[in-house]
């Protein structure tokens, strides 16, 4: 009995889907009118029917981004995410400006001359005392002269040199060093090396 019902029901379904016609107009309907209605509708719905599909499976199938928060991440943390999803990894920081001095140590090393003791103090005053007169004359051609007695000036230059190119050194590190940082994400690291 319930088989019955069931077999009539899904009969008349059948049916009803064989003489479905969305597109009736109420012009004359003709046989051939109506059969062509009736393909229009088949039609349209086998196009609603792998439209929907394909949305579904478009949507099932599409990667789909999701939020997660890591508070606080380690720099190990924060590199292994940036590996695998640099494209879309944003760490905002906790300060919008941070001094450079505050995440980098600049170190300088003048030239080996400027710490040798041709340009100290001990150096340069025992060339200013040399007593010119007690040079021997033999020591004076034409092609060489004691270097005592022009070298004070040269080896005073050289200290002065070196005293000037430490302290423009030393005021342009601090001048970085003191200059902020200003980034409201953490930038990646070629990013923040070529900056």
């Amino acid at each position: 009995m319930i088989r019955d019902h069931v077999r009539n029901f899904l009969s008349k379904i059948a049916q009803k889907m064989i003489t479905l016609n969305l597109f009736k107009t109420n012009e004359l309907q003709t046989p051939m009118n109506i059969r062509r209605q009736q393909i229009l509708t088949r039609c349209f719905i086998l196009l609603l029917v792998l439209c929907s599909i394909t949305i579904g499976f478009y949507i099932f199938l599409s990667n789909q981004d999701q939020l997660v928060t890591i508070e606080y991440p380690s720099l190990s943390k924060y590199e292994i995410l940036y590996e695998q999803h640099s494209s879309n990894l944003l760490c905002p920081c906790s300060q919008l400006s941070v001094s450079y001095g505050r995440f980098l140590n600049v170190t300088f090393v003048l030239h080996q001359i400027c710490k040798s003791s041709l340009v100290s103090s001990m150096w340069l005053n025992y060339l200013l005392l040399v007593n010119l007169n007690r040079v021997p004359i033999w020591t004076e051609t034409d092609f060489s002269r004691d270097f005592r007695t022009y070298g004070a000036s040269y080896f005073q230059f050289l200290a002065t040199y070196c005293l000037l190119a430490e302290i423009n050194i030393e005021d342009a590190q601090r001048i970085f060093l003191s200059t902020q940082f200003i980034n409201n994400y953490l930038p990646s690291q070629s990013l923040f090396f070529r900056q």
